[in-house]
C-alpha cells in the first residue's frame, strides 16, 4: 500500500529583488514523489536562468534515473553536464532534492551549495545538509560549474518516521534560523490542523522581512 505525503510551499520575491530567482519542482508518482528547490546565484550572468532550466532538466528526465534503482547523484551530475553544455555565460544554481518512496517511508536526499534540508521532530530540529560555502556570501559548489565530478554529488538515505521535512532557500532559512523557535511551534502546533491555514503562517512569517528570494516545502 502506498501513500502520498501531504505537504505545502511557497516562494516569495526578496524585498530588494525586480524578480524571483528561484524555482521548486514537485513531481507525484504512484511509487515516490520528487521534491527540490533551486536558487540562482546572484553574482551569476545566468543565474536567472539556471533554476528554470534545471527545474525542466529534472522534469524531462527523471524517469531514466528513477525506474527501479534511484540513481539521484548520477541525475544530478547529468543536470549538471547539461547546464555546462548550454550557450550560457554562468548559469548557477543551487539545489536540494528529496525524493519520498511511498511504500518503504524512506527518502533519498541530495544538495549542492547553501541551500538545505532539515529535520523536525516534536523534539528538536536537524539540519541534514551541510553548506558548500567559504563564507556567508559565498559558495563553493553550485550547478553549472564545469569542474564538478560525479564524486561532487551526495545521495543518501534515510527513513522517515514520523519527523517532517524542510527544504528551503537561503532567502528563507535566515529567517528561520534567527526565530527558530517561533518557526517549531509553527510546524508542530499546526502540522496536523488545515495544511491551508499552516502555509499562511508561514508565509506571514517571511513576507516583507525577506530581502532575498524566499523559497521552502514542507513535507509533514
Amino acid at each position: 500500500m502506498t501513500s502520498s505525503l501531504p505537504y505545502i510551499f511557497s516562494t516569495l520575491k526578496g524585498t530588494k529583488h525586480k524578480e524571483n530567482w528561484d524555482e521548486l519542482l514537485i513531481i507525484e508518482e504512484d511509487k515516490f514523489s520528487i521534491f527540490a528547490v533551486f536558487d540562482g546565484v546572484s553574482s551569476a550572468k545566468a543565474g536567472k536562468e539556471g533554476p528554470d532550466i534545471s527545474k525542466h532538466y529534472i522534469q524531462e528526465n527523471y524517469k531514466k534515473y528513477l525506474n527501479g534503482n534511484f540513481e539521484v547523484r548520477k541525475l544530478m551530475f547529468d543536470l549538471n553536464q547539461h547546464l555546462v553544455n548550454l550557450d550560457l555565460d554562468e548559469p548557477y544554481s543551487t539545489y536540494c532534492l528529496v525524493i519520498f518512496t511511498k511504500a518503504s517511508n524512506t527518502f533519498y536526499y541530495s544538495w549542492l551549495g547553501d541551500s538545505r534540508i532539515y529535520y523536525i521532530t516534536n523534539q528538536y530540529i536537524r539540519q541534514l545538509t551541510e553548506d558548500d560555502s567559504f563564507s556567508e556570501n559565498i559558495i563553493s559548489k553550485y550547478l553549472g560549474d564545469a569542474t564538478l565530478r560525479l564524486s561532487d554529488f551526495r545521495e543518501f538515505k534515510e527513513i522517515k518516521e514520523s519527523g517532517h521535512l524542510l527544504l528551503c532557500t537561503d532567502g528563507f532559512y535566515k529567517i528561520f534560523e534567527t526565530n527558530k523557535l517561533v518557526f517549531f511551534e509553527t510546524f508542530i502546533n499546526n502540522s496536523s490542523a488545515n495544511l491551508n491555514n499552516l502555509n499562511k503562517q508561514i508565509d506571514s512569517l517571511i513576507k516583507g522581512k525577506n530581502l532575498d528570494d524566499s523559497t521552502f516545502i514542507f513535507l509533514k
